[in-house]
């Protein structure tokens, strides 16, 4: 029975959520359809809100909750970007109203270098406008502010927050980054079995989908990767970047139905969804995380069985990729 309903705004945080559940040994399931039956004890729906209007954002996520909300629920929770991109606001409301309760709040993530201090946001001690990300092509930040209002409580230290969440009758409403999620895996009772282990993946097909600077700078610091096949692309003159993500998801499909991979590696919320979409949306069944904010998983594509490895755009040093060949490679 489902005894937790998370929701994201993009494939990459619900990969993410799903990861936290799965590595302390819960099973996790992850779908953009909120309507499916599930009977794991974690349940992730990617509303693919992010992008939307804020109002339609919220609209959005109300429609799912209604789908997906059963009776023996007893956390909701609310992933949000660890650099405040999307309609968090919007999202939180909608989220308290649907409950008629506040949603406890945790922007942070402390092992990634977001902190929140007197309610403002920062990335390694600099201030979130000050960062890369007030040039996101799609969600730029201007404002380090984290969204509050009569809808949350926001919390600034993580691990009380996970205490607050767990102490509240059920269903308690919760938000935050992977490191909530990850604190609230790791203490809430319920049902667990075995951790599964890394496993070893010889090939491995890799698309960096996403606009952000950081992404370009991680892919051009991974090297020997003979094995490991990175996938060009070059955008067209006029395309839109969901244009781009979508081509990309067609041509992932198209690479692994030529090619034997045993996984493929994508960085971007948008690509992944594209790729997705291209396969008929195959129910994604989540492991662990490679490295922090790094999820891995199985999902089925033309009958066969293959690892997904996911990693948001903007998210991980310098060398995380060559960090993730290193773990599943050697």
């Amino acid at each position: 029975m489902t005894q937790v309903l998370a929701l994201a705004d993009d494939l990459t945080g619900a990969l993410e959520v799903g990861a936290k559940f799965a590595g302390e040994g819960i099973a996790s399931v992850i779908t953009t359809d909120a309507s499916l039956e599930c009977t794991a004890p974690v349940l992730v729906i990617d509303t693919e809100s992010r992008h939307l209007a804020p109002e339609l954002a919220a609209a959005q996520v109300t429609r799912v909750l209604q789908l997906a909300h059963k009776p023996g629920v007893r956390l909701i929770y609310k992933k949000t970007d660890s650099t405040l991109r999307g309609n968090i606001a919007a999202e939180l409301e909608a989220l308290a109203g649907f409950y008629g309760a506040r949603v406890v709040y945790a922007a942070g993530y402390p092992a990634m270098g977001r902190t929140v201090t007197d309610g403002r946001l920062y990335v390694n001690g600099v201030l979130l406008e000050q960062t890369s990300f007030a040039r996101d092509p799609l969600n730029p930040i201007t404002d380090s502010r984290v969204p509050a209002g009569s809808f949350c409580d926001v919390e600034e230290d993580v691990a009380e927050a996970a205490r607050r969440i767990l102490q509240a009758d059920p269903p308690s409403l919760a938000a935050g980054t992977g490191a909530l999620a990850g604190e609230l895996a790791q203490r809430m009772e319920i049902q667990r079995g075995g951790k599964p282990p890394l496993p070893r993946i010889r090939s491995c097909l890799i698309l960096n989908g996403s606009l952000h600077d950081a992404s370009a700078r991680q892919l051009e610091h991974l090297a020997g990767n003979e094995d490991w096949t990175v996938m060009q692309w070059t955008p067209q003159a006029g395309q839109s970047p969901m244009e781009i993500a979508d081509e990309n998801g067609r041509g992932i499909r198209d690479a692994l139905k030529s090619a034997s991979f045993d996984a493929v590696l994508v960085c971007g919320g948008d690509t992944v969804y594209g790729m997705l979409e291209a396969v008929g949306f195959p129910p994604i069944r989540p492991m662990g995380e490679v490295v922090t904010g790094v999820a891995i998983s199985r999902v089925a594509i033309d009958g066969r069985d293959i690892y997904l490895i996911t990693k948001a755009g903007g998210f991980g040093e310098i060398d995380i990729l060559t960090q993730i060949k290193k773990k599943l490679h050697g």
